[in-house]
C-alpha cells in the first residue's frame, strides 16, 4: 500500500514530460511555477491529511486481519456455533 503523496512543480512547457511522470509517479497534485503561496498551503495541508488517512487505514486493515484470523481459529475449533 503506498502511502506517500507525490507533488510535482515544473518550470518547463513539455506537456508530454509531465504527464509521463504523473502518470508514471502517481502523483497527487501538479503546481505550476510560480504558485501561489496560500494555495500550496492548502496543498500540503490536503496532502499531509490524505497520508493520514492512509495510515490510519493501514491500521485498521491490519486489525481487521487479525480479528478475522482469530474468528477462523475460533470457527475451526469448533467454538463459535
Amino acid at each position: 500500500m503506498k502511502i506517500i503523496n507525490n507533488t510535482i512543480s515544473n518550470g518547463h512547457t513539455d506537456i508530454t514530460a509531465v504527464i509521463d511522470a504523473i502518470n508514471k509517479g502517481q502523483v497527487y497534485q501538479y503546481l505550476t511555477k510560480p504558485w501561489d503561496e496560500s494555495n500550496l498551503r492548502i496543498i500540503i495541508k490536503n496532502a499531509y491529511e490524505i497520508f493520514d488517512l492512509r495510515m490510519q487505514n493501514r491500521e485498521l486493515l491490519e486489525k481487521l486481519k487479525k480479528a478475522n484470523e482469530q474468528l477462523e481459529f475460533l470457527l475451526r475449533q469448533n467454538l463459535i456455533s
